[in-house]
């Protein structure tokens, strides 16, 4: 199993589809002349594990729309969750995509934090037609919310001394793209966050839901007729 698995989607005159969020590598070749649809995201920052922690941030997503022809390929790899921390947590792994020409997109990892303040989001580097930035992590000071993304995820709700996940970007406004992950809610034994997609992780001083989620690619390969 490499985590991949068939995307639904009611484009037209589609080939191929491939969901990514293993962490690790993947690629895919075109057998027809197509326009590949690609959308990725960075992995979610993990939450401190300490009084008045911070939330991790969620990650970052880019999209492009590109033609490849017969026999190029598209690949990818995922990156993964940011761990759980003891006390402090771990960055969200950086997702990439190289295009036929090699040029190479990032979709970047949320961050993690060592203090109370939330993680900062994931940003997008490369050529991207469209880099969103992830929402930051809840301040564990304030027992604040993650940031929710527009047309992306939905931040981790705070508690006491301990701040939400950030959100993962997302791209509900454009094609069939989807939201990203929401960031985990903060002294909740159960994973509120929505995986894969990048949300972050909660901070708490408990041995609740502390880590990131993992990165995600999804490709369509759309026949051009």
């Amino acid at each position: 199993m490499d985590g991949r698995r068939r995307a639904a989607t009611p484009l037209p005159n589609l080939v191929a589809a491939v969901d990514a969020s293993t962490p690790g590598p993947g690629s895919i070749a075109a057998t027809v002349p197509a326009w590949a649809v690609i959308f990725a995201w960075g992995a979610g920052g993990s939450g401190r594990d300490a009084v008045s922690s911070g939330g991790g941030g969620g990650g970052g997503a880019g999209f492009k729309r590109v033609r490849v022809d017969v026999g190029q390929t598209l690949s990818w790899s995922v990156g993964a969750g940011g761990a759980d921390p003891s006390p402090n947590g771990t960055n969200g792994g950086d997702t990439t995509v190289t295009l036929p020409d090699g040029k190479i997109m990032v979709a970047g990892g949320g961050r993690t934090t060592s203090t109370s303040s939330g993680g900062a989001g994931g940003t997008c580097a490369g050529p991207w037609d469209i880099g969103r930035d992830g929402g930051a992590g809840g301040n564990g000071s304030t027992g604040t919310a993650g940031a929710s993304t527009p047309n992306g995820g939905v931040g981790g709700a705070g508690a006491a001394s301990a701040g939400g996940g950030g959100a993962a970007a997302g791209f509900a406004d454009v094609l069939y793209g989807p939201v990203g992950g929401n960031g985990a809610a903060a002294k909740n034994t159960v994973d509120t966050s929505t995986a894969p997609g990048g949300g972050g992780g909660a901070g708490d001083s408990s041995t609740n839901v502390h880590s990131g989620r993992n990165g995600r690619v999804l490709v369509y390969l759309v026949q051009i007729l």
